[in-house]
């Protein structure tokens, strides 16, 4: 499908409709977007902390819920914000129609807590937009071809998101919450950490898998693969962000810097002769060394495969991924003397085509990271 140009899909995360203060200012943001654009489809999370609340309960009324039950109750967590935001935007003398994942005509395989979206027929949505509506959808949900309500992955209203915008040819998809873009480093541990005006979609999908928070993987993952263009911006913001795109317009001669990180990585060692048993995607990374197959993947997923296999494992990891291409030759001899210098122990480094990963224990993440950025982010200036 070509892009529409007179669409725009946007998805608010939890945290911007966290109060019906901040339902009520997203309101006039759109309200204000609506200048520029003249259809709107609007995903919406739940409020605040709205889904680990409703967890809470349904484990308070039985310590083991039916998953098909759990999506009955999560679900409503998005409806409410939709619906919430749809009554704002009438206040503001705006036509606005909410519509469930199932309304919206998100189809979902039949998994319950973690379907994934298998097709969307927006017939409604089209409806709506031919009545000059903004549309309201709840994120993180479906429907199974067999009439059950299903959830997404964590992370799901920003899938919602990007396939609605697959499905209505919209010519962009913004994400908003309260940051305001993609930052080259964790901003909660580095207070210096700057935001990236501009990064690829092939960018955004790797720094999303090795830690970066600001969008969930598959979501980043999907607009690779659909050529989605993206904005990831504070909730509020008209210009800012960070703009995503298949090819960015920066200039080409200037590798995106970026640091990320994983917590409670377990190192996984399997013999040469066992790994045709397992999927190599699996796991975060790995290599061949001292006759194993040493692979390194998340905490839950590594005890898994250790009790299916004859796997010895270490734990008590963390992953640091340096994000630049450019650097990829040279960094490891000044990571090496950057960690050797503050007396961090390198358990391990993968040399990849578009990344480097650390294994560092978790003790020292903070450290290192500071000294990684200053030490690397410096050698990259100089270019």
């Amino acid at each position: 499908m070509k892009n529409n140009f007179d669409i725009v899909v946007q998805k608010f995360g939890g945290s911007s409709v966290a109060t019906p203060e901040k339902i009520r200012e997203v309101a006039l943001f759109i309200k204000e977007r609506l200048t520029s654009v003249p259809r709107i489809c609007v995903v919406v999370s739940a409020m605040g902390h709205t889904t680990n609340e409703l967890l809470r309960l349904a484990h308070e009324v039985n310590s083991n819920p039916s998953k098909r039950e759990l999506d009955m109750l999560i679900s409503c967590g998005e409806r409410t914000s939709m619906a919430l935001l749809a009554m704002a935007l009438h206040g503001q003398g705006i036509s606005a129609l909410s519509l469930t994942g199932s309304q919206s005509g998100i189809i979902t395989d039949e998994e319950h807590s973690g379907a994934e979206i298998v097709a969307i027929r927006p017939e409604r949505v089209h409806q709506a937009f031919a009545l000059n509506q903004v549309v309201l959808i709840a994120g993180f949900q479906g429907m199974s071809r067999s009439k059950e309500i299903t959830t997404l992955k964590r992370g799901g209203s920003d899938t919602t998101a990007v396939a609605m915008a697959a499905a209505l040819g919209a010519k962009a998809c913004e994400i908003y919450s309260d940051v305001c873009g993609v930052m080259d480093i964790d901003p909660r541990v580095i207070e210096t950490a700057e935001i990236l005006p501009e990064i690829t979609l092939s960018e955004m999908s790797a720094m999303s898998l090795y830690g970066a928070k600001v969008m969930a993987y598959d979501a980043a993952l999907l607009a690779e693969k659909l050529g989605i263009e993206l904005l990831i911006a504070k909730t509020g913001d008209q210009k800012g962000g960070t703009s995503i795109r298949e090819v960015a317009i920066k200039d080409t001669k200037k590798s995106t810097f970026a640091l990320t990180h994983l917590l409670a990585v377990v190192q996984c060692k399997i013999p040469i002769e066992d790994c045709h048993t397992f999927n190599a995607g699996y796991f975060l990374c790995g290599h061949m060394k001292e006759g194993f197959f040493v692979a390194y993947g998340s905490n839950d997923l590594a005890q898994e495969l250790m009790q299916k296999g004859d796997l010895t494992g270490g734990f008590g990891l963390i992953t640091v991924h340096l994000h630049d291409q450019s650097m990829m030759a040279s960094a490891l001899s000044r990571i090496t003397e950057l960690l050797t210098l503050k007396r961090i122990k390198l358990y391990d480094a993968i040399l990849g085509y578009k990344h480097i990963s650390l294994l560092i224990v978790d003790n020292d993440l903070e450290e290192a990271l500071m000294v990684l950025y200053d030490g690397l982010k410096g050698l990259e200036e100089k270019k």
